[in-house]
Order: structure tokens, then sequence, then C-alpha cells
């Protein structure tokens, strides 16, 4: 479930378009197709731990912000602040707070959803090497990196 305008990771449209076991059987999906898989899995991870990081820094940042304005409205009430300027200042707080819980709401169950696919493929991933000689499998990522090198310098070109 990715937001408006972003892909999800193993969801229609991702890596090769398929889900892990949606039309290809498990038994066509390589080890570099795994790999492959782990490594958008893993960026998209980080994205929206970095939203989320950015969202309760925000809300750290206007909660100090909050507390200044109760401070001065305190200051300049002599210690006696109406019952409505308190009503006002507590109503901005719940809904700094109110748009963080929001925002949390959305982006969880997408990093619950791409943490699912990335564990399932890691579980793959342990499978298909663990089938593999140790040697092989340090061929096989110096092959990938190759090909990444090869693949970059094509697109410069």
């Amino acid at each position: 479930m990715a937001r408006r305008g972003e892909s999800c990771f193993g969801c229609t449209g991702e890596g090769k378009g398929q889900e892990l076991g949606s039309t290809e059987s498990e038994d066509d999906i390589g080890l570099l197709d795994v790999l492959d898989l782990l490594e958008a899995g893993s960026a998209q991870l980080k994205d929206i731990l970095d939203r989320i990081n950015l969202e309760t820094l925000s809300l750290g940042d206007r909660i100090n912000e909050r507390a200044k304005e109760v401070a001065e409205a305190t200051l300049a009430a002599q210690g006696a602040v109406s019952r409505r300027e308190a009503k006002r200042l507590v109503a901005r707080a719940a809904a700094d707070m109110d748009q963080y819980t929001f925002r949390m709401k959305n982006e969880t169950p997408i990093f619950n959803t791409v943490m699912d696919r990335v564990m399932e493929t890691m579980t793959r991933f342990a499978m298909i090497a663990t089938q593999m000689k140790l040697q092989d499998l340090n061929e096989t990522r110096k092959i990938r990196d190759a090909v990444a090198v090869l693949a970059t310098k094509i697109g410069d070109a």
C-alpha cells in the first residue's frame, strides 16, 4: 500500500513488476532477482523511516513552539491565563499531535507491508544461498557488481 505517486516494494510495478510468487513461480526468481528486490525494499524502508523521522522532529519543534506560547501567555497574564486562552493553546498542541497521529497511521501500514515483503525476500535469499557453495555466492556477487557497473556506464553513454 503505497502513498499516491509512490511504488510499493513487491507490489505490481516495482522491480520486475511482480510480487514474489505472484505470477512467476518462486523457482523462476533467482539470486540476482532476490538481491535486487532486497535493495529496492531496503531503500523503501529507509524512505519510510526518513519520513517518520522528519515528522517526529517536526512534532518536537511544534511542541517546543507551543511550550514557548504557554510560557509567554503565562508571563503576559501574570500567571492567570484565561480559560479561553488556555483552551486555544491546548487546541493548537492537540492539533499538532493529531497531525502526527494521522501521519503515523498512514506510514505504519506501509512500513509493515514493505517489512513483511523484505523479510520474505530475505528468507528466499537465505534458502538460495544455503543451496550454493560460498565460493559460488561470492562469484555471483562479483558478477552482479560488474553488471551494475556496466549498466551504469551504458546509461551514462
